[in-house]
């Protein structure tokens, strides 16, 4: 398939704390199985939870749909040669234009999270009751998602969310088992 891929993936929290990935359903309903899968979640800080907005992030994915482009080398050698940080720029029309402009482009594994969050904090923001310029709008993913979609590499994500309060959670969630990765 062509594009952005959506699934039903299933975990398993091994005896040691780990969390795999296992497999996932396709849509055709055949079960494809992962080997040697280990997965880390983050928590999202409490300020991006607290009163989270399942329309906007439907609204988001379905707009991540219709643009949606498949992986990309060009996109890789990018992320090598290009720096994706934009947290030392300030907020302004410009900034967020570009940042949109970085969504568009043929993804690499870390677009997918930097476009979801950045797409969602933006159409959270112009939903308030409160008027919002594009100005505050980039400040806004400036706080919690300052980077280029279009160039991140994996460590330059992880740094980003560390940086912007999200955590790697230490136990998968409704369990007293540790995660065994270490944590960042």
């Amino acid at each position: 398939d062509a594009g952005l891929h959506q699934s039903d993936v299933f975990f398993h929290v091994r005896d040691d704390g780990r969390l795999t990935m296992v497999g996932e359903l396709t849509d055709e309903h055949e079960w494809a199985p992962y080997h040697d899968n280990t997965t880390e979640l983050w928590l999202a800080p409490e300020e991006l939870r607290a009163g989270f907005d399942m329309n906007a992030m439907e609204e988001v994915v379905r707009d991540m749909e219709a643009y949606s482009q498949d992986w990309s080398y060009v996109t890789a050698v990018r992320a090598f040669l290009r720096s994706a940080d934009v947290s030392q720029q300030c907020a302004s029309a410009e900034l967020l234009q570009e940042l949109k402009e970085c969504w568009l482009q043929q993804p690499i594994c870390t677009t997918v999270v930097i476009a979801f969050w950045q797409r969602y904090i933006a159409k959270v923001a112009l939903r308030s009751a409160a008027p919002t310029s594009a100005a505050d709008v980039s400040a806004q993913l400036l706080q919690w998602m300052p980077l280029k979609a279009d160039r991140a590499l994996p460590c330059d994500l992880l740094g980003a969310m560390a940086t912007s309060g999200f955590r790697r959670l230490r136990r998968a969630p409704g369990t007293t088992v540790p995660l065994g990765l270490p944590y960042l």
